[in-house]
Formats: structure tokens, sequence, C-alpha cells
């Protein structure tokens, strides 16, 4: 059973990348689908159209990767399940499953500022406050699919 390590390291050697101090995440950026705005979702290695641009190690890398993840993510789910979850390219199979991030984080990105008027705009929308407290609870998850 390959590793996550196997993996990556073939996939910096066939990009002939040798340094440690290069930035990890030029490896992965083209990987995301932009269509997808606000979700962090990749690309569907097996999708001609989605996949133009990927050469065979980032599509063998992302294959691992996804199946991984899903199987993880969905244990209650068969591997024929998954199969068909991944072939029919449903979205969810595609998602990045990420926790909220840190009010230190968001100040990073944001700015004080901005994380300040997110902060008040929820307090002006108790419906958005309790979803974000819920999205903090459960992360990215659906409870539908858990």
């Amino acid at each position: 059973m390959p590793s996550i390590r196997k993996e990556v390291t073939e996939l910096k050697e066939s990009k002939n990348w040798h340094s440690n101090i290069q930035n990890e995440t030029k490896l992965f950026t083209h990987m995301f689908n932009t269509k997808y705005e606000n979700d962090l979702v990749l690309k569907n290695p097996d999708d001609p159209i989605e996949a133009a641009g990927l050469t065979e190690a980032d599509k063998k890398f992302m294959r691992f990767f996804l199946r991984k993840i899903n199987e993880r993510r969905y244990s209650d789910m068969t591997k024929a399940e998954l199969e068909d979850m991944r072939l029919a390219g449903d979205k969810r199979y595609y998602e990045i499953p990420l926790s909220k991030a840190s009010a230190s984080s968001e100040v990073a990105a944001r700015g004080m500022m901005g994380f300040l008027k997110r902060k008040l705009g929820l307090l002006a929308s108790p419906t958005k406050l309790v979803e974000e407290a819920r999205a903090y609870m459960e992360g990215i998850f659906d409870p539908k699919d858990a």
C-alpha cells in the first residue's frame, strides 16, 4: 500500500523538485478547480477537460489522495459506492475537508477590520451566527454525510 510520503516524493521527482526551500504549495495549486470560487475542490483527474494541464504524476497523486481522503470521510460507504460517486463526478468526492480557521489566522488573512466587520455582521444575523457555530463544531463535514 503506497504511503502519502512516497506519493509526494514521486510527484516532486516528476517535477525535478529537489529543494526543501521551495514553496511546496506550488506543487498543488494547479490541481484546484477554479470554477468553485469559495470552496477548495480538486479537479477531477479523470475528466479530460478538468485535467487539461495536469501531468500523469499529478493525476496519479490526486487519485491516491482523493481515494485516501474519501475512504476516511465516507467510511460507512463501500468501495463500490465511493467509485460510483467518483465516476458520477460528485463534487463532494473532490472537496478538500478543512476545519474552520482560528481567529488569529482569519485576522492575518482579512486584517483586523475585516475580521471585526464579519463578526459584527454575524451578531446582526442570528441565523448566520448559528450556521457558523454549527460549521465550527462539525467542520466541513455535512451531517448528512456522517
